[in-house]
C-alpha cells in the first residue's frame, strides 16, 4: 500500500509518500512564507491551496500530526479543528512524539548536563578532522547512529503539521 502525505513544516509544504517497499520519499512541494500573526485559518488556507494546486485527493486524507503549538490544536479556530470541519470523514489527529520529548527536555532545563553536551559537541565540530574521526569511531563501535546532531529547540518557533493521504 502506498501513501501520499502533504506536510507543512516550518512554513514549507512537502509531498511525502511511502512506496510498496515502505520507503519514504519526500519532495518539497511549495514553500509558503507566512509572516506576521498566523492563525489556524491561514494555515488551513495554505493547505487547501496546495491540495488543489497538486491535485491531491482530500477524500483520502486520513490523519493529522501536529507539533502541539496553540495555533495548531484547539476546539474552535485552530488549524486541527478547522481541518476536521473541512473534511467529510473521520480523521485521526495526534501530536508528534519527538516534538513532545524535545519540549519536555527544554522545560526540564538540566543546565549542568546540557553544558557538558554542548561542550562535547563543540569539541567534535571544532575542526574538519574531529567530525570524521568521531564518525569513524561510531562506525567501529557499531553505533545505530553515524553522527551526533545538536539543535537548540526554540519553543513554538514554527508550526508543523503532517496530513496523510493514502492512495
Amino acid at each position: 500500500m502506498s501513501a501520499q502525505m502533504c506536510v507543512i513544516q516550518l512554513n514549507s509544504q512537502y509531498y511525502q509518500r511511502s512506496t510498496k517497499a515502505f520507503e519514504v520519499v519526500e519532495e518539497l512541494l511549495d514553500p509558503c512564507p507566512m509572516k506576521g500573526t498566523i492563525t489556524g485559518q491561514d494555515i488551513l488556507n495554505e493547505v487547501k491551496h496546495v491540495i488543489m494546486k497538486f491535485n491531491l485527493s482530500l477524500g483520502k486524507h486520513c490523519g493529522i500530526r501536529t507539533d502541539g503549538t496553540p495555533v495548531m490544536i484547539g476546539k474552535h479556530k485552530e488549524f486541527t479543528s478547522l481541518m476536521l470541519k473541512y473534511v467529510s470523514h473521520e480523521v485521526i489527529t495526534h501530536h508528534c512524539i519527538i516534538r513532545q520529548q524535545q519540549l519536555c527536555a527544554k522545560t526540564l532545563q538540566m543546565k549542568h548536563v546540557m553544558e557538558k553536551v554542548v561542550s562535547t559537541f563543540n569539541i567534535i565540530r571544532s575542526n574538519g578532522l574531529n567530525p570524521r574521526e568521531f564518525q569513524a569511531f561510531l562506525t567501529e563501535e557499531g553505533s545505530d547512529h553515524d553522527d551526533v546532531i545538536y539543535c537548540l529547540l526554540a519553543q513554538q518557533s514554527g508550526h508543523s503539521c503532517q496530513i496523510r493521504f493514502p492512495t
